[in-house]
């Protein structure tokens, strides 16, 4: 991403208003724009909520995923160990499934990379499609602290939540709040014996996932688009006006 950033940054500077997800991102980007505003992400109920979740098969393994784009080594490795205790103890009665997260083809014999059909790598409504019709049984998120991790928002959680699937995610400011938090999961310590913890806490637990999955899909609705309308509507509605007042008086009128 590094390349892109003079890009980038031209971009923030030369654009009639710029809207970020965080407030951490508009921290970060405050000596390069002042008049940032903070629109927080949310997912698109009409693609991720509007027909029933996955029901997960009752055989089979207990089936982790940890979803992405492949830039996650970092954040991988630091979840590798406890992943690898974990299906070290459970053996086949767990799968660990990685789905994008690294472009390193040298992955441990035990990850199951997660292969997509065309459709759903051509676009973004074809992916949500295609992983809507999937089952696992837990969704994992963890997060290295990192300045750009810092900056991020709490995206995945409403994923895995629109799923239907307990959440584990890294304790840290990006998920608080969110539906790991509490609602759907729960958020842990970046160490390994806490991540191994709590990953062996949900396998064992059959009651515990589905207590946590009753509840995901509601948590996932405070995050979508349409429980955001007021706020981007408003949002919208400021920036007209100030297109329209910066305009000059004969373009108005005309």
């Amino acid at each position: 991403i590094r390349p892109r950033a003079k890009l980038v940054s031209r971009l923030v500077r030369d654009a009639d208003a710029v809207w970020v997800s965080t407030p951490a991102l508009a921290t970060a980007l405050v000596n390069v724009r002042q008049d940032l505003l903070v629109i927080p992400n949310g997912i698109d109920e009409r693609l991720w909520l509007s027909g029933t979740p996955p029901v997960a098969p009752r055989e089979g393994p207990v089936r982790v995923l940890f979803m992405g784009t492949m830039t996650h080594d970092a954040d991988f490795a630091m979840v590798e160990t406890a992943l690898a205790r974990l299906k070290s103890v459970f053996g086949d009665f767990v799968s660990i499934d990685l789905l994008g997260i690294s472009s390193n083809p040298d992955m441990p014999a035990w990850v199951n990379r997660v292969g997509m059909p065309p459709h759903a790598t051509s676009s973004y409504p074809g992916f949500v499609n295609w992983i809507t019709q999937q089952h696992w049984d837990l969704g994992i998120a963890p997060l290295a602290d990192t300045p750009f991790n810092r900056c991020k928002s709490a995206l995945k959680a409403l994923d895995y939540a629109a799923l239907g699937l307990p959440i584990l995610a890294s304790d840290s400011a990006v998920y608080r709040g969110s539906p790991a938090d509490g609602q759907a999961g729960w958020l842990v310590p970046n160490n390994v014996d806490a991540w191994f913890v709590a990953l062996a806490r949900l396998v064992r637990d059959a009651t515990l996932r589905r207590q946590l999955s009753e509840r995901a899909r509601d948590a996932a609705r405070s995050g979508t688009l349409a429980a955001q309308a007021a706020q981007r509507r408003a949002a919208w509605l400021a920036l007209v006006g100030q297109l329209q007042r910066s305009q000059p008086a004969a373009a108005r009128a005309a």
